[in-house]
């Protein structure tokens, strides 16, 4: 007589990739026969990257936070980095939104990048002096410079 089953718990076979399924199979704890298996969906890329602005003007020494949404909602890696063009002009850092600081006049793109490296978006930041700013510039250092 074949011995009865005890089913064991579904382990991962073969993980599963952007390009292919994965597989987990159950299999029985006594003779180790396969007695179940299920597909594992392919890993699910990040398909577009859209920022809350794509220009933004920014007075000098201030912050400002952006926003980004990915699509699809669930990718496998939903992990996103920021950073700056030229750090002269602003600086990014954060995880889900992207905090700009504006360090110097200039114009400066901000990248937006996800994990997977399949998506991108792009904000333009200018950066300029206030009209406070442009006067103490003016008085203490001179127009001539400027």
């Amino acid at each position: 007589t074949p011995p009865h089953h005890i089913p064991g718990e579904f382990v991962i076979a073969r993980q599963p990739t952007y390009d292919e399924v994965g597989i987990m199979e159950q299999r029985c704890t006594v003779c180790n026969e396969l007695l179940d298996s299920k597909e594992i969906d392919k890993l699910i890329y990040v398909d577009t990257i859209t920022l809350g602005q794509t220009t933004i003007e920014m007075v000098y020494k201030s912050t400002q936070t952006i926003s980004a949404v990915i699509a699809p909602e669930a990718p496998y890696n939903d992990a996103i980095s920021w950073h700056s063009l030229d750090q002269d002009v602003a600086t990014v850092i954060g995880t889900e939104s992207g905090t700009i600081t504006a360090n110097g006049k200039g114009t400066t793109t901000i990248v937006c990048e996800s994990a997977d490296g399949n998506a991108t978006a792009t904000c333009e930041v200018e950066v300029k002096y206030s009209l406070k700013q442009w006067l103490i510039v003016i008085f203490l250092f001179g127009w001539i410079w400027y």
